[in-house]
């Protein structure tokens, strides 16, 4: 936290805005060392937004957040990257993100934005890749499969169309090409868990 103070007077005040951006400064320094796995590669951390409070002109901001997207690796746990995020600075608090979510049923649920990384090797996912004509890779985004696998413990495998390093920027585009190509995979990817795998596998 901080103080608050007239902004034509800022040294009579204690500026939260600026321990945060002293906070991010090394959140970057460090971001080479962060956790990595010899698969799925290095964890990153990404700050998306920041808020100020009072947050209006003329005042010297108290309270200052953060929204960082905390991409993590197996291996990690929710309290040392906690733990990691606190230790930037002191007087850095750490939470994990929680809303209410509703459904169409109008049921409402608590949720906290934590999606455990994963890993699963699986000769069937070698399958489907050899069936397909393509090859085996790791994606560096967030899918349901952090459920289903890093939670869940399901047998999980990302297969679709486009091209991730084009994801959320003014570029962003499929070919209908690809799209076609992909429906037909989906198809095929079914088959193929119909034919080899027994119902229920890949579930702890």
């Amino acid at each position: 936290g901080g103080r608050t103070a007239h902004s034509s007077m800022p040294d009579l005040g204690d500026s939260a805005l600026y321990k945060l951006v002293e906070a991010l400064v090394r959140l970057r320094e460090i971001s080479g060392e962060l956790p990595e796995h010899e698969i799925l590669g290095r964890s990153s951390a990404a700050p998306v937004a920041i808020r100020c409070s009072p947050g209006v002109i003329p005042v010297i901001p108290d309270s200052c957040e953060a929204l960082v997207d905390y991409r993590m690796v197996p291996g990690e746990t929710l309290e040392s990257i906690l733990s990691r995020m606190r230790s930037l600075r002191p007087g850095v608090e750490a939470s994990v993100v929680t809303k209410t979510i509703r459904c169409y049923t109008g049921l409402e649920e608590r949720v906290r934005a934590y999606f455990p990384a994963w890993y699963m090797p699986s000769e069937f996912a070698e399958l489907v890749a050899g069936e397909l004509g393509g090859e085996l890779v790791t994606w560096r985004f967030g899918t349901d499969g952090s459920h289903t696998a890093g939670e869940a413990g399901i047998l999980t495998i990302g297969y679709g169309p486009g091209d991730e390093t084009l994801a959320h920027r003014p570029n962003e585009r499929v070919r209908v090409a690809d799209l076609r190509a992909a429906a037909r995979g989906y198809a095929k990817i079914v088959r193929l868990a119909e034919a080899h795998l027994p119902r229920g596998a890949g579930t702890s």
